[in-house]
């Protein structure tokens, strides 16, 4: 199980490569829309505090304070006006701290309750490359890329295929794809991959409701009756 953890972190740090090169620095938004480096950042952020948590848990120590859906505007705050170069360097630290601390795991450590989240997650869950492909879709379709956005979603979904058995994680890459097309308002595509998502991870179907991502396909008569 660890080799293909690590097999699944080392792919996802080679395809985080394509977001450092959409990087730039490019002054902040006025409107607050995030470009690459913001994505990046984020993706960072969190990362680091994953890996924290897992090394608290692991090692009997003080649990970080559950992470609510405000911290992502103080992380825009706090990093929207560093150089990228800074922002990478962070990223790169993030990933480093992440294989080290899954390194020092044992499987038994990671079948341990995750403090925060959907009831029955494990300490280390979930394929790393999915909230990768889930922010790099959104800055290739915002450049009007769509083929290289539905690329890495389906780069994500083959990565949990092939790396992780949890039922849960094959559902979140369902449903990231289902994000895609939705935005593409491309519904048929769409219901079958949120139908799968939604018949194993049912809080995947509450988030659906405020899911921006979900927007331009809302008022589909077939979308309306799903959700």
């Amino acid at each position: 199980m660890k080799e293909k953890l690590r097999q699944a972190l080392a792919e996802t740090r080679q395809r985080e490569a394509e977001l450092e090169d959409l990087c730039s620095d490019i002054p902040a938004d006025p409107a607050g829309r995030w470009h690459p480096k913001d994505h990046l950042a984020h993706i960072a952020w969190h990362r680091d505090c994953n890996a924290r948590l897992i090394e608290a848990v692991r090692t009997g120590g003080e649990i970080p304070p559950e992470v609510d859906e405000d911290v992502n505007a103080a992380i825009y705050a706090e990093t929207r006006d560093q150089p990228v170069a800074e922002v990478i360097a962070a990223a790169r630290r993030s990933s480093d701290l992440l294989e080290a601390v899954i390194e020092a795991c044992t499987e038994e450590e990671w079948e341990r309750p995750r403090p925060y989240g959907p009831p029955g997650r494990k300490l280390v869950d979930g394929s790393p490359g999915d909230h990768l492909a889930a922010h790099l879709m959104w800055c290739h379709l915002e450049a009007g890329n769509e083929k290289a956005a539905e690329a890495i979603l389906l780069w994500a979904r083959d990565l949990s295929s092939r790396t992780s058995s949890d039922p849960r994680t094959h559902a979140v890459g369902a449903y990231n794809l289902a994000c895609f097309y939705a935005r593409t308002q491309q519904v048929a595509e769409a219901l079958p991959l949120l139908r799968e998502s939604f018949g194993v991870a049912p809080d995947l179907k509450d988030w659906s409701h405020k899911d921006p991502d979900f927007d331009p396909i809302r008022d589909d008569p077939r979308i309306v009756e799903l959700l």
